[in-house]
C-alpha cells in the first residue's frame, strides 16, 4: 500500500520534467502503483517500509528493473539501456550516505541528509527524488525545489 500527498507549485526557472510509473510492481514491494509528478510539484509517497522506499527510487532511477509497469521521464521509457543518460536530469537524497571507515566526517545522518539535499537543491536538476525528510527545514526546501520547477518525489515508510 503506498499512499500519497501531491501539491501543485507554480514553476518558473528550469526545464521541467515529468516522471511517471504506470503499474508498477516490484518484488513484492509495491503492485499496480501508477503515479505522475510533473515540473513544479512534489509527489509525497508512504511506502509500508525503508526498503521499499529504497527500492521504488532504485526502480525510478533504472538501477533495478521492474517486475511489471515502467518509469517515463518527459514520456521517454527508463530502462536498462536509458537509465544511465536519463539520470543525468535527477538530483538523489540517500536516506544516509556511508562513508568510508575512517573518515573524518562527523556528522549525524540527519545532518548529512540536510547537507546533500543542500547540494541537490543548488544543481537545479529536473526531478528530485529523496528517501525520506528529517524535519520542517528539510520539506520546505523540497517545497522550494518544486517551485524552482522540479519534479520532486518524496518517499518514507509510514509511521506506526
Amino acid at each position: 500500500m503506498v499512499e500519497w500527498l501531491k501539491c501543485s507549485i507554480f514553476a518558473r526557472k528550469l526545464r521541467m520534467m515529468t516522471l511517471e510509473i504506470k503499474d508498477g510492481e516490484l518484488n513484492g514491494y509495491f503492485e499496480h502503483l501508477s503515479f505522475i509528478v510533473h515540473g513544479g510539484e512534489l509527489l509525497h509517497l508512504k511506502c509500508r517500509s525503508e526498503e521499499g522506499c529504497r527500492a521504488l527510487l532504485m526502480a525510478v532511477m533504472g538501477i533495478v528493473p521492474l517486475d511489471g509497469g515502467y518509469v517515463t521521464l518527459d514520456g521517454e521509457e527508463i530502462n536498462e539501456r536509458s537509465a544511465v543518460y536519463m539520470r543525468r536530469f535527477m538530483g538523489y537524497v540517500p536516506r544516509e550516505l556511508r562513508l568510508p571507515d575512517g573518515s573524518d566526517r562527523h556528522q549525524s545522518a540527519e545532518e548529512q541528509h540536510a547537507e546533500l539535499l543542500q547540494t541537490v537543491a543548488s544543481l537545479h536538476k529536473p526531478v528530485v527524488l529523496v528517501d525520506s525528510v528529517c524535519g520542517e527545514a528539510q520539506l520546505s526546501l523540497c517545497r522550494k525545489m518544486a517551485s524552482d520547477g522540479s519534479a520532486v518525489l518524496i518517499v518514507s515508510e509510514t509511521e506506526n
